[in-house]
Order: C-alpha cells, then structure tokens, then sequence
C-alpha cells in the first residue's frame, strides 16, 4: 500500500535517533561541488543567474553570511509548463543494500539572490524505494529544516531522494542508514571513505 505523506515543517536543527546505528552516512553542505557527481541526476548547472534559460537550472548561491547552497530555479524564458531545477540521489551509492532504515534531513531555504523580490517559492521532495512509487511526497511551501525517515522494504536495494524545487535553496543533506542486509558489490566502509 502507498503511503503519501503531506508533511508540515519539522523541527528546527539536527534530528537524533539514539538507535539510529547509521553505518551508511552521507552529507553535503554543497560548499563544494560534490553534487555535479554525488547525485545520479541533475539540472543544468549554471556558473551565473542564467536571464536566457529555457529550461529548468541549478546555481551554487551564498547567504549574507557566506553559507553556500544549492539554488534551484525554473526557466526564465518560454511558455513552456511550469518547471523546475532538480536534483536526484540513490544511497547508498555502490553496491546494494537490504531492510534499510534510517533518516534524511535536508534544508530547504530561500534563495538569497532572490529574497527580496520573491521570497521563497516551492520545493517537493521525493522519497522512493528502487523503482516503487514515492512513499513520501512532500510539498514544502515555506523555508525550514525536514526530517525523513526511511523504512525500506526487504530485499530494496536502494533508497532514491528528489528534491525539485523553484527559487528555492538546498543545504545541508544528510543521509543516515542501517542495513540489516550487508552491501553486495562493495563495503560501507569504503563507500564511507568515497563518500564522505
């Protein structure tokens, strides 16, 4: 049975499970450009706010306190339907897992080259295993921190995260999971190492 959930927003700050065992963990703060090859599928990446853009687009954008994110935008050109920037990730990235429970948390922000005309627009975020529908579809109207928990299905080899979103800026993923069945193909040890 499919479970959609419309969340509201979480708790503010880190989320912590004492049983969490968290023997995959990933995180990105995008202060690097980890995302270009951590993620499995993502929009154009944009070196400047693109005027010309006729297609959905990602941008690297700095708060006023020099906080890095990733800005995700629409176009800005074309009558096209309404679109947005994407990105996608699959954990854990190598091997497969089974029985995977854990925890996604991310931060959804405004983009701040944009606050003060627009203000926050709009994000889904998109929580899947292997090519099952979405258990959690989340429409995230207002900026904030969002906490996901992942309860995988036995046998599921791997969890899938989307987050698309319109003026809308992403920080802070962090992906904790516990395998009850260990990876084939690879260890969480060096997955660890690869991947932060």
């Amino acid at each position: 049975m499919l479970v959609f959930a419309l969340l509201a927003a979480l708790a503010r700050g880190p989320v912590a499970h004492a049983t969490e065992a968290c023997t995959f963990a990933y995180a990105d703060d995008f202060s690097s450009d980890a995302v270009v090859t951590d993620s499995y599928s993502h929009s154009y990446i944009s070196g400047q706010f693109c005027t010309m853009c006729f297609s959905p687009w990602l941008m690297f954008v700095t708060d006023s306190t020099g906080n890095r994110g990733l800005g995700m935008y629409g176009p800005t050109q074309g009558w096209g339907p309404v679109s947005v920037g994407t990105v996608a990730y699959q954990f854990p990235q190598g091997g497969a897992a089974g029985d995977m429970a854990g925890r996604i948390e991310l931060d959804l922000l405004s983009c701040p080259t944009l606050a003060a005309g627009w203000g926050f627009g709009h994000a889904i975020v998109k929580v899947n295993y292997d090519s099952a529908p979405a258990v959690v579809y989340v429409l995230v109207t207002q900026a904030g921190h969002y906490a996901f928990d992942v309860n995988a299905p036995a046998g599921t080899a791997k969890v899938n995260l989307v987050v698309e979103g319109a003026l809308v800026r992403l920080d802070n993923l962090a992906v904790c999971l516990d395998a009850a069945t260990p990876t084939v193909g690879s260890t969480w040890g060096a997955i660890k190492a690869i991947y932060r």
